[in-house]
């Protein structure tokens, strides 16, 4: 109907207002970006004053293309005439560069509220104000930034949690989880979109729930490609290589990190590139290229996640370029300095425990991870303070768990050996097969969950496809599942995660890198 409509003209411009403004209100984003053409017709067509309509309606079809992971105003002739005519659209699209999504740009220096923005009911309806834009951009950079940001809003209701819960989400680039922090109750969830299946994942990643999150990175690469997009889920693509590399799943991990262009500038991809490269036997290149993605992400105001890859840097040089490793360091302490988040000062204390054997630093980091959900800088920390505290076993004890939850490969158990071979203590030994799984059984549901078929898994292992059904055949009947669907089911939400041990083989049978010394943390 909207398209039969003359653009500009009054009855036009509000329709398309209503329709925006109701596609907001029920997260309904693929339907704002249906009014795309409509809203590039009267754009390129001013008319008369309207009220605010087509602005509303500009800023809603920006912030709808950023919750499904797309560059706003990607057209270069509209974004200049969009971007002239109001400031706030360019907001949008230098936000969106903060979180991942399309080139990260300079903040628009005419980013200032507009005489007559009340017209857009700022701070009361479902589009961001620019004071909030502000702030969601301000989270990815220092504390005296955000502070003068926040100070803006002038709301009472932003508490210290909020500010918390936006930091962490800046760190992962997670703009659902920003938008909810700073709009609150004003935020509509929308859990189908590429924005609310990444916020999704990254919760899943941070409480551990490892496959669940990599089930949302496929499900968010499908649907980038079924929609003919060009697949900007950059973060979800670094977020999935990195529990690959963790896994010890290198080749898994590289065809994530393929898909990923060397363009593209955060701290989270910069972060699974030196795992990836530095396991897969190249450690002076992928130190090297680390530091100058760390340079790359400061000099771009990117400070929010900058501390994991100082952290593995320090962790990787620790034995055999300390001088390396007092440098990362040495600049953990500038960032925390300027960021002053939970993570730069968790990344900072953790440091100290490596490097200065600070086992009550390390406690500290671990309960902050904990308050915080982050089970993988959890382990990590139980990992140091294991090395470094005055009785290793309990940490010990509580790193195997983590691992096992977590389905940590070889080279991230590295440490967790050596610190027991150097405080002279067994390891924590998982369940033998005749009690539970084995790892060639967890190996088999992982290629089930990956859509093998019979013959594909048969292939793989080297075997019959009549072996493989009596494989599945006896897993059903030892965990009282029924069919694929179940097997997996149960492995994903944890119901048989105490029947067997971590796989030292991969999921999917890719073979591991050696037993080369690593973190299972950072």
């Amino acid at each position: 109907m909207l398209r039969r409509l003359p653009p500009n003209y009054p009855a036009t411009l509000g329709v398309l207002r209503e329709a925006a403004e109701l596609g907001l209100w029920c997260g309904d984003h693929a339907h704002v970006l249906g009014l795309g053409e409509p809203i590039l017709t009267s754009l390129r067509d001013p008319g008369p004053t309207d009220g605010g309509g087509l602005e509303f309606a500009t800023h809603a079809w920006g912030l709808s293309a950023l919750h499904e992971h797309r560059s706003p105003y990607d057209d270069g002739a509209v974004a200049r005439e969009v971007f002239a005519r109001m400031p706030r659209a360019a907001m949008l699209a230098a936000l969106g560069g903060r979180y991942g999504i399309g080139p990260l740009t300079p903040w628009p220096s005419s980013a200032e509220p507009a005489p007559d923005s009340g017209r857009l009911h700022d701070g009361h309806g479902p589009l961001p104000s620019w004071a909030e834009l502000r702030t969601l951009a301000a989270a990815v950079g220092g504390h005296e930034e955000l502070a003068r940001a926040v100070h803006g809003l002038q709301r009472e209701e932003v508490c210290e949690a909020a500010i918390g819960r936006l930091r962490d989400a800046a760190a992962y680039g997670d703009l659902a989880g920003a938008l909810e922090s700073v709009l609150g109750e004003r935020y509509v969830r929308a859990g189908h979109s590429a924005a609310g299946r990444y916020h999704a994942m990254v919760r899943d990643y941070l409480a551990g729930r490892w496959d669940d999150a990599l089930s949302a990175a496929r499900g968010i690469e499908r649907r980038s490609r079924a929609c003919g997009g060009p697949g900007t889920g950059q973060l979800a693509r670094a977020l999935a290589a990195e529990i690959h590399c963790f896994r010890g799943d290198l080749v898994r991990a590289r065809k994530w990190l393929d898909l990923i262009p060397g363009t593209v500038v955060h701290p989270l991809v910069a972060r699974a590139r030196l795992g990836v490269r530095y396991w897969s036997g190249q450690q002076d290149a992928a130190l090297e290229e680390a530091w100058h993605d760390v340079r790359r992400a400061r000099d771009s105001g990117l400070l929010a996640g900058t501390e994991r890859v100082l952290m593995r840097i320090l962790e990787f040089a620790e034995e055999t370029r300390p001088r390396q490793a007092r440098q990362a360091l040495e600049q953990l302490a500038a960032l925390h300095a300027e960021a002053d988040t939970a993570m730069t000062r968790e990344a900072l204390l953790v440091g100290r425990g490596v490097l200065d054997r600070d086992a009550d630093g390390a406690h500290d980091a671990y309960r902050s991870a904990e308050r915080r959900g982050d089970r993988h800088m959890m382990l990590y920390c139980c990992q140091i303070l294991a090395d470094v505290g005055d009785d290793p076993q309990p940490w010990l004890a509580e790193a195997a768990r983590h691992m096992h939850a977590l389905s940590v490969g070889r080279p991230g158990r590295a440490r967790l050996g050596r610190s027991a071979q150097r405080r002279n203590v067994p390891l924590p030994r998982g369940r033998s097969a005749r009690e539970g799984l084995s790892e060639a059984d967890v190996q088999l549901i992982r290629m089930v969950g990956d859509g093998g078929t019979n013959r594909q898994i048969a292939a793989r292992l080297a075997c019959s496809e009549k072996t493989v059904e009596q494989r599945l055949a006896r897993l059903f009947q030892r965990t009282g599942r029924r069919s694929r669907v179940e097997l997996v089911a149960a492995w994903l939400d944890g119901s048989l995660a105490g029947l067997g041990p971590v796989p030292d083989v991969p999921p999917g049978g890719a073979p591991g890198p050696g037993a080369g010394s690593g973190p299972a943390g950072g």
